[in-house]
């Protein structure tokens, strides 16, 4: 863990799928980019819960929300279905959807919201929706047809969120992509 004097640039909160659906979605992709799509490699694939940007104090914001995480149950998440940002016929971001019927996400969503809030962090205000994005376009480009292939498809099994992670994303140095986040710390719900 970082101390609580350093400066964390990219800090974001989000749920990493376990190994057997990080297969599940790279079967589906291409191994390379094209000249529209950036694929997501295997070991950036996560689902955003908030991007936080810089935060200052990390040790005294990791403790807060660890703690409002712990009041939120373990639940259930399946990867289902497709979409993209800003919209299909225009998009600039692929992903994939999230089945939560627990409403697991959203409620992880408003605890960060209000940890940020009371350290400080602005988080930039937007429509929350939980996806996986799996490639980001160089272009916008019309994905219709893509999610509408895959539409109400399944993608893996579903499995049980324990845990929510703090990380950190280095910008990846060239043009692959491919470097890790930084794991800043584990949040383990239902404590």
């Amino acid at each position: 863990m970082k101390s609580s004097n350093d400066s964390l640039r990219r800090l974001f909160v989000a749920v990493v799928p376990p190994l057997q659906v990080v297969e599940a979605v790279t079967s589906l992709l291409p191994r390379e980019s094209s000249r529209l799509m950036q694929w997501t490699t295997p070991i950036r694939l996560h689902i955003s819960i908030d991007f936080l940007g810089r935060v200052n104090g990390v040790d005294s914001f990791l403790q807060d929300l660890s703690a409002r995480v712990g009041v939120i149950d373990p639940f259930t998440v399946r990867l289902r279905g497709a979409g993209a940002f800003p919209e299909a016929r225009r998009a600039e971001v692929f992903w994939l959807g999230i089945e939560d019927a627990e409403s697991g996400l959203r409620a992880a969503h408003l605890v960060v919201l209000e940890a940020a809030r009371v350290h400080g962090i602005r988080i930039a205000s937007h429509i929350f929706t939980p996806q996986l994005t799996i490639a980001r376009l160089n272009r916008k480009a019309d994905l219709r047809p893509d999610i509408a292939a895959l539409e109400g498809v399944a993608i893996g099994e579903p499995w049980r969120v324990e845990e929510i992670l703090l990380l950190d994303a280095p910008k990846p140095r060239g043009s692959k992509g491919d470097v890790s986040f930084a794991q800043i710390g584990t949040l383990r719900l239902g404590q």
